[in-house]
């Protein structure tokens, strides 16, 4: 998934001198301004106590996408095990295309109608 990240995303994030300039404010705000307020310049960089720190300044920016796409799932992950599983629902997008059944799932985890247009609504169309 990190590669679409970066097909769709590459141009605003994680480049080298945006992600060096931020990471030299991190590192140092006092002797470093703020990086100018473009989304550009403010994707998250590991902690200081993360271990993955020190081989994310070597990273190329598609590394860089690869671990922050990580870790957002990571964070929603650990934030999923902390719910009952019967107040949380799994799908995959290509589910919901794929499967009427899939939609149906959802719609009534939700607690909601589930007609033929909403049904319709998931299908893949072919031109």
């Amino acid at each position: 998934m990190s590669g679409s990240y970066f097909r769709k995303l590459g141009d605003e994030c994680y480049d080298d001198r945006s992600t060096a300039i931020l990471q030299a404010h991190y590192d140092d705000p006092r002797a470093n301004p703020a990086p100018p307020p473009e989304k550009k310049y403010w994707w998250p960089v590991p902690r200081r106590d993360d271990p993955v720190n020190p081989a994310f300044r070597a990273f190329g920016q598609f590394g860089r996408i690869a671990w922050h796409w990580a870790e957002i799932n990571r964070t929603i992950l650990a934030s999923l095990a902390a719910l009952n599983p019967d107040r949380k629902h799994l799908v995959r997008l290509e589910d919901l295309r794929e499967s009427r059944d899939s939609v149906k799932n959802l719609f009534a985890f939700l607690h909601l109608p589930c007609g033929d247009e909403q049904l319709e609504a998931f299908e893949r169309r072919t031109m």
